[in-house]
């Protein structure tokens, strides 16, 4: 065989072999591609050919693109990748995009579900609970109102003139000395997308959170209104602020030197507090004891309390009392005065009126005593010519010369008695209230 045959050979031996090669990758490679309905809201701009990554490593790509009987997107994502496929139930797929300058950069993010859960089988269908969108820059600037937007196209010429020379280049000189806290910052930032899922419910929690506000922007925006009329006031009162910012110093010193004055009466007062430990538990049974004390006495609190109207009420009639009890008070005052001397006369003739009242109506209640016990005083009285001779042979014996007397109203206290041998009775006062000669003879 020459060598042109020969070479003619190879060649096409070599296209065979090229041939079978690309058959086993075409039928035996599609045969193991791993299929997934991803079920979307919005595409979010979606193209086929488009990348699906796992943790930041490609693993398939958009294959298809389809609209849904219901109006979402139904994105078909083909895995090739077997260390990520079979995917498992609570898997959730993200569209994400490399930067916010171009459209042309989408990628979808799976974030695969835990291996022990059940195996989403080839063909099947993520729902759109489990698939996330991307909202664009227009779409956001589009959900405001023109008086946001407004608003915002003015903050944007603002920052333009704030960056404007000389602020620009203080701003690079800024960003110099800024460096290292930019850096950590970044660092900060590369630590909060490793872990993808905190991520995302942080997002979604923030989401839920702004949502929330949102629906009660009413009243937010009397809140806000309400913190502006407070600071109004606030700054209404700017010269008292500044009186008080003024003896801010001198109150704060002199708290200063009270605070220091405390911590010398301290060391002196915590041996009183120590002092003062004994005395604790008697006043914790006392404090026990007096709340059923005080539980016992609402009842008479409560019926004194509603005695108190009555009380108002007579209370409220001692004015008009006054002006009637006053001269009546000053009338018997005078008549006591008069009196006075009455009473202090006859004070001394207690005794006999005493005597004579259970001597002369009740008869004698009490008798004479002596060493011997009980005796009796027998006397006779009588005028000179009774018993004639009677006593003539008894020496000494006589009857008295003055007989009877009447008319004895003017005796002194004691005068009713025979005179004591002290001579305690009768007692003549120094005033004239009696008549020494009314008094007994014995």
């Amino acid at each position: 065989m020459s060598q042109r045959e020969l070479n003619r050979a190879l060649a096409f031996g070599a296209l065979v072999l090229a041939i079978v090669v690309v058959a086993v990758v075409l039928l035996g490679g599609g045969a193991s591609d791993y299929k997934v309905q991803a079920r979307f809201a919005d595409a979010g701009q979606l193209v086929k050919g488009d990348l699906v990554e796992v943790g930041g490593r490609p693993v398939g790509k958009v294959t298809a693109l389809r609209l849904a009987d219901n109006g979402q997107a139904d994105v078909e994502l083909t895995v090739s990748d077997d260390a990520i496929s079979p995917l498992h139930q609570g898997t959730i797929a993200s569209i994400r995009t490399v930067g916010l300058a171009a459209i042309t950069n989408r990628f979808v993010e799976l974030d695969p579900g835990p291996p022990n859960a059940p195996v989403i089988a080839s063909g099947a269908t993520l729902p759109v609970t489990h698939t996330r969108g991307i909202v664009d820059l227009d779409q956001l600037l589009d959900a405001v109102d023109p008086s946001t937007r407004s608003h915002l196209r003015t903050f944007v010429r603002q920052a333009a003139r704030a960056f404007a020379n000389p602020s620009g280049r203080q701003t690079n000189a800024a960003l110099r000395y800024l460096n290292p806290a930019l850096g950590q910052t970044a660092a900060l930032g590369g630590e909060l997308v490793l872990d993808q899922r905190a991520l995302e419910r942080l997002v979604t929690a923030s989401a839920t959170a702004t949502h929330a506000l949102a629906s009660r922007a009413g009243d937010l925006g009397a809140s806000i209104d309400s913190t502006a009329a407070a600071l109004r006031q606030v700054a209404s009162r700017r010269g008292a602020l500044a009186d008080v910012l003024g003896r801010a110093p001198a109150v704060l010193g002199q708290a200063r030197l009270t605070l220091a004055h405390l911590d010398q009466a301290l060391p002196a007062v915590d041996p009183l507090l120590r002092g003062l430990g004994p005395s604790i538990p008697p006043l914790a049974t006392l404090l026990r004891e007096i709340v059923p004390v005080a539980a016992n006495a609402k009842p008479a609190i409560a019926q004194i309390h509603a005695l108190l109207p009555q009380a108002v009420r007579v209370l409220r009639q001692i004015p008009a009392l006054d002006k009637a009890a006053a001269p009546a008070l000053a009338s018997t005052t005078k008549a006591l005065k008069g009196v006075l001397p009455v009473v202090a006369g006859l004070r001394t003739y207690g005794p006999d009126v005493i005597g004579g009242f259970f001597n002369g109506f009740g008869g004698a209640t009490g008798a004479a005593y002596d060493a011997n016990g009980h005796y009796l005083r027998i006397s006779f009285e009588g005028a000179p010519s009774s018993f004639p001779g009677l006593l003539s042979p008894v020496p000494g014996a006589s009857f008295p010369t003055g007989g009877y007397r009447t008319g004895l109203v003017a005796r002194c206290p004691g005068g009713a008695e025979e005179p004591a041998p002290d001579g305690s009775n009768p007692w003549i006062p120094d005033a004239s209230l009696c008549n020494p000669k009314d008094d007994h003879v014995g």
